[in-house]
């Protein structure tokens, strides 16, 4: 079961931020999870330690696409680590 939803994103503009919170606000809502955790790492001292999420853990993270070649919002959750779903944004 989903406990915890993340929003792991790197923006330097802002915009993949605030469509990253979105997805993770969409989600919790439809999970029902009252916790949303954000984790930015944009600059490089948010980068120096490794992230740690376990089963309970529902990760959406988000990144600006890379020259307009990919343009995704991946969701992970670890319990279901066989199923990668990618939203076309």
């Amino acid at each position: 079961m989903i406990k915890h939803v993340w929003a792991v994103y790197f923006s330097p503009s802002g915009k993949t931020e605030q469509v990253t919170m979105a997805v993770a606000e969409g989600a919790a809502g439809v999970l029902k999870s009252g916790e949303i955790h954000a984790c930015d790492f944009t600059l490089p001292d948010k980068r120096e330690h490794p992230f740690c999420f376990g089963k309970e853990d529902l990760v959406i993270l988000g990144r600006m696409p890379d020259g307009f070649r990919t343009k995704s919002c991946l969701l992970f959750g670890t319990e279901f680590a066989d199923m990668a779903l990618q939203l076309r944004l």
